[in-house]
């Protein structure tokens, strides 16, 4: 697939050489999903580039456009998490590294990741779980349009689920 630009993002599938990139955004001690293994990272940044050949559509790898720096993912997948009202639905996830934190990349990066998926896809509906102590995502998934229907459970956390209904037209 060509790569999506945007104003200051460029967002492409993942490749091979991609990894060392992805995995010290991993390795970072802020990053969000807290200590990570090797293991781990490699079967996350495997399950990315694998959901492009099983499902059409995936996570994306998301870089500076200027500067080629990796700034992190962003993109929908049915990552099959075993939560009711969400699995079978395209999710949508971002996950920046701490310096691209405040910038509005994920924001970007999210609505270019949706507008590829309405116009490749279609989906009738997508979803996504955010911690409900997350306010920056929160305020992401709000500006896409998600909106709450409900709590669950994901690895032990309380997580909000939040849909996005696709408009009839």
């Amino acid at each position: 697939m060509e790569p999506i630009v945007t104003e200051r993002l460029l967002l492409r599938p993942a490749r091979m050489e991609d990894y060392p990139a992805h995995r010290a955004m991993e390795l970072a001690p802020d990053f969000g999903l807290g200590p990570t293994t090797e293991h781990e990272s490699w079967h996350r940044f495997q399950r990315m580039a694998g959901n492009w050949a099983l499902q059409g559509y995936g996570m994306f790898m998301a870089f500076d456009r200027q500067t080629q720096e990796f700034l992190g993912n962003v993109g929908l997948s049915d990552f099959r998490r075993g939560i009711e009202g969400i699995d079978g639905y395209p999710e949508a996830a971002w996950v920046f590294t701490a310096a691209a934190h405040g910038h509005g990349f994920a924001t970007e990066g999210a609505i270019a990741a949706h507008d590829w998926l309405d116009a490749h896809v279609s989906p009738r509906r997508t979803v996504c779980i955010i911690s409900p102590d997350n306010a920056r995502s929160l305020r992401v998934a709000a500006k896409l349009g998600y909106r709450s229907f409900g709590e669950g459970c994901h690895l032990g956390d309380t997580v909000v689920l939040l849909e996005r209904v696709a408009m009839a037209g």
